[in-house]
């Protein structure tokens, strides 16, 4: 785990912004259907930045959030959310403040049980199987990553890995 900046919701640092332009290079050539994307920040910025000048269809969605432990893993209110990304479609907010334990009073950051990010990588997975769109581009965090793909070995920022829904289940 990163140590927190104690910045609610941080941006990319400028070391994310140089990953993000290294990853646009990666993907330059892949075509994709449609993007899912978390909603906190320094992921819609790794978005926009590796996807520039493309019209893809976006969902923002926090089932594929980070685990809340830190401040800056606690997110924008959804109707902050909406006024902010008014291109792409927000899906599966329940409530106003929708990180693990959300609310709006700051800090502490309620801390979520990486067994709870892995009920809400098997619930994203199910809800991937719903989705007629063939080639998804996931925008996602370390720690959900780990828990999605099943794996103990983290990946570095920006990295690249082709799944094939059929191997997840």
């Amino acid at each position: 785990m990163s140590k927190d900046s104690g910045i609610r919701d941080a941006p990319l640092s400028e070391k994310g912004k140089s990953q993000a332009l290294r990853m646009r290079e990666k993907i330059c050539g892949l075509d994709f259907d449609l993007v899912i994307c978390s909603p906190l920040t320094r992921a819609v910025m790794t978005m926009q930045i590796g996807l520039a000048g493309r019209k893809i269809p976006t969902i923002i969605t926090p089932l594929i959030r980070e685990r809340c432990d830190r401040l800056a893993d606690m997110g924008q209110g959804y109707s902050k959310l909406k006024t902010m990304y008014p291109d792409y479609k927000l899906e599966h907010f329940g409530d106003e403040y929708w990180w693990h334990g959300g609310h709006a009073d700051l800090p502490p950051c309620p801390h979520e049980s990486q067994d709870l990010v892995r009920k809400r990588a098997e619930e994203f997975k199910k809800y991937l199987k719903t989705l007629k769109e063939d080639k998804v581009l996931i925008v996602s965090h370390g720690n959900f990553i780990r828990a999605f793909l099943n794996q103990q070995v983290m990946k570095l920022n920006c990295s690249i890995t082709e799944v094939s829904l059929s191997n997840l289940f």
